[in-house]
């Protein structure tokens, strides 16, 4: 009868256990995604990558020598002799609705990259703050050096990937 009755008393204690454990563990896990959230990076940018038309596929390609800057900024190098490139990265202006590059993949003569493009501001949270997110519309060069570019991708966000193919 002892065992019975102390079996007894002593379940009438669990549920309330189990659920205040319970309770604790969902604390914890929905302030992990708040600091989670923090601590993601906020960089957002403008990824291509070079290809070449091989027999009707787009083969990823390699540049010999890749030279990048912001047009009309003078000798500011985002890219300056980078050997054997096959994608870059560029910053966009969250000010303007487009942003234009004087890129050279080798010796030869330099193109202009235009990226035309809206920005909205994301806001993550009053403590992490907000992030620009942007909307590519078109994607296009001259065709000294290079032949076309192709839009893939028209989001930029966190998530990094590619978004245009730059033909040559």
């Amino acid at each position: 009868m002892y065992l019975t009755a102390h079996y007894t008393q002593s379940m009438k204690y669990r549920p309330g256990a189990i659920l205040f454990l319970s309770a604790i563990i969902l604390f914890l896990n929905s302030c992990k995604d708040e600091y989670t959230l923090c601590s993601t990076s906020k960089t957002v940018s403008f990824i291509g990558g070079f290809y070449q038309k091989i027999s009707g596929s787009d083969v990823s390609a390699r540049v010999p020598n890749l030279n990048i800057y912001l047009l009309n900024t003078g000798s500011s190098a985002i890219y300056s002799n980078q050997q054997n490139a096959h994608t870059f990265s560029l910053p966009l202006n969250p000010q303007a609705d487009s942003s234009r590059y004087v890129i050279s993949i080798s010796a030869a003569q330099s193109d202009t990259l235009t990226i035309v493009y809206s920005t909205q501001s994301i806001s993550l949270s009053p403590e992490c703050g907000s992030v620009f997110n942007n909307n590519i519309t078109k994607v296009y060069t001259t065709a000294h050096s290079l032949d076309s570019a192709v839009l893939i991708n028209a989001v930029i966000n966190t998530n990094p990937l590619e978004n245009a193919k730059i033909f040559f």
